[in-house]
């Protein structure tokens, strides 16, 4: 199912790779979610991370980068180089992440000349195991209703997860990166 602004499949990756990401996670370290690089700001975005190595990880990353390529050739058509950046998010009950953006729009000269083009999140778990936590892409909620699930959308786009209200909810995020936006 795709809109302009997002492209969502129904079952990106079966429940064996999703549960193969939760245990390779289970290697790295967790932390508290920051905006971009700055300190924690609990009123924004609570909710713990780990950033996975995408280079030690690649059939994870492989694999993300070729359904958000499918999802580009099929909806978007950006010019995107690959995927390098892996995020295993854990949003437990009271967890969320207000509106935002994935795109820094900035033009420091020292900052590397490539932007996250397409953002991707995964639903590791089953949905079974959580209530709440809704993904909205620009006012739309995704129908992320199956272990499994994925939607793409350009990192420019606004978009949020709701308050998780039982449980927890596992996420993989990727952000694909391409040359600068023009």
């Amino acid at each position: 199912m795709s809109r302009a602004t997002w492209h969502t499949f129904e079952q990106a990756f079966d429940n064996r790779f999703c549960n193969d990401v939760i245990n390779i996670a289970k290697q790295y370290e967790w932390e508290s979610a920051r905006i971009s690089s700055s300190e924690v700001q609990i009123e924004t975005r609570n909710a713990n991370i780990k950033w996975l190595n995408p280079g030690n990880e690649r059939g994870i990353t492989e694999a993300i980068y070729h359904m958000a390529s499918l999802a580009n050739m099929q909806t978007f058509g950006v010019n995107i180089q690959g995927c390098f950046e892996l995020q295993f998010t854990s949003y437990d009950t009271g967890d969320f992440y207000k509106e935002h953006i994935d795109v820094p729009w900035r033009k420091d000269t020292n900052a590397p000349k490539f932007d996250r083009k397409l953002s991707c999140s995964v639903l590791l778990n089953d949905p079974a195991e959580f209530e709440g936590g809704d993904l909205i892409v620009d006012g739309d909620r995704m129908e992320l209703n199956k272990q499994g699930s994925m939607t793409v959308f350009p990192s420019y786009i606004p978009h949020e997860v709701k308050p998780v209200t039982k449980g927890i909810r596992l996420s993989l995020v990727s952000w694909i990166a391409g040359p600068e936006w023009r």
